[in-house]
């Protein structure tokens, strides 16, 4: 009868805990788990035995714990590694350097050449409809766009504290991401800009080079100066640096990014058309920033679709490789690891064993 009232004060709620042991052999104390069992005695003689020769402060979490404790700046630091931090800090910066050198044509450009009276060079500058500093600055907008969704996806939290910083660890980790693949495709694409040298549909109309006005028709001019000094250097440099297109290629990779982002992490909701009308969003700002550098003719249409391609493979790289198709790992202080590890326990007859070691020996793990 006291084991029948004891199973009902488990199956109504009774407050998990957690139960320590020692390595004396003292019983555990007898309580309840939160999935409404009633957890017997145990003694380290009735299966948690201590693998010989090890030294081991042993702690048995039976069910699930008090509320998740999430890591400090300190802790986060301390878990990821300070060596680890200052060589990714080191090398985005090597990289921005780099991309920074590059468009303010500090590292020159190859000068390829071009045909003397080539109709495809010979168009206006007329400036740009998406700048280069709205390009680059649309990379601070899915930071915060992932936070918002991340917060939604982990609303059903009850600690808002939790719930607030488990969202912003999920998405720095995710924007971490994104920032690299976005570094590594930008410095490809500024490598084969630099190499290529190809002209720009403005090209003559910028550079004014000297010899494209007593040049024979049809000829390929090699050695050239460029004579306009109405605009800055870095513009006339800029002016055979058409291949391929970097505002294409940004575009392309954080549509592709964000739309793979909405459809693997968008909590699910009633409205199916929501992650759609997103995800074309995402589509149509990459294929804005592409279209506009033909009309704006600052591209050829071959520069565009190479930049894209480049682009969305950048995406796919990120997404399926850094990202692992946006899936959250689980570690030592998440919620999710506590939640799934009860979910086994309760399948594997109803007792999950997680034993935490101090030393160098393998972690062992025992069901009762």
């Amino acid at each position: 009868m006291a084991m029948e009232n004891e199973t009902d004060k488990c199956a109504t709620g009774a407050t998990s805990k957690i139960i320590f042991t020692t390595t004396n052999g003292e019983k555990l104390e007898k309580g309840c788990f939160n999935f409404g069992h009633t957890i017997p005695e145990l003694t380290k003689e009735d299966g948690l035995k201590q693998p010989q020769g090890s030294h081991l402060n042993t702690q048995i979490i039976i069910g699930r714990t008090s509320p998740t404790e999430y890591p400090t700046v300190k802790e986060f630091m301390k878990k990821m590694g300070a060596m680890a931090i200052m060589s990714d800090t080191t090398l985005f910066l090597l990289f921005t350097i780099w991309v920074i050198l590059v468009e303010t044509a500090i590292i020159p450009s190859h000068k390829r050449g071009f045909i003397c009276g080539d109709l495809s060079i010979s168009f206006k500058f007329e400036g740009d409809t998406i700048t280069t500093a709205m390009i680059l600055s649309s990379v601070v907008i899915p930071f915060p766009l992932m936070w918002l969704i991340e917060l939604l996806k982990l609303r059903s939290q009850s600690s808002r504290l939790a719930l607030w910083k488990r969202a912003l660890y999920i998405t720095l980790n995710w924007y971490n991401k994104f920032l690299i693949g976005f570094l590594i495709h930008l410095c490809l694409v500024e490598a084969m800009k630099t190499i290529m040298g190809e002209c720009r549909p403005h090209f003559l109309d910028t550079c004014r080079p000297d010899t494209a006005i007593n040049c024979t028709i049809g000829t390929f001019v090699s050695d050239f100066t460029c004579t306009n000094t109405e605009v800055p250097a870095s513009l006339v440099s800029d002016s055979y640096r058409s291949f391929p297109s970097g505002h294409s290629s940004v575009g392309h990779y954080e549509g592709l990014f964000m739309a793979w982002f909405l459809y693997k992490r968008f909590p699910n909701t009633r409205c199916k058309w929501i992650v759609p009308f997103l995800q074309t969003g995402c589509l149509i700002w990459g294929a804005a920033c592409g279209i506009t550098r033909i009309t704006d003719n600052r591209h050829h249409w071959w520069d565009v679709l190479i930049g894209a391609i480049i682009g969305l493979l950048a995406a796919v790289y990120a997404a399926k490789s850094l990202c692992h198709n946006f899936r959250v790992f689980r570690t030592s202080w998440s919620e999710e690891q506590l939640e799934s590890s009860s979910t086994e326990a309760h399948k594997n007859d109803n007792q999950l064993l997680c034993v935490s070691t101090s030393g160098k020996d393998d972690v062992n793990s025992h069901t009762a």
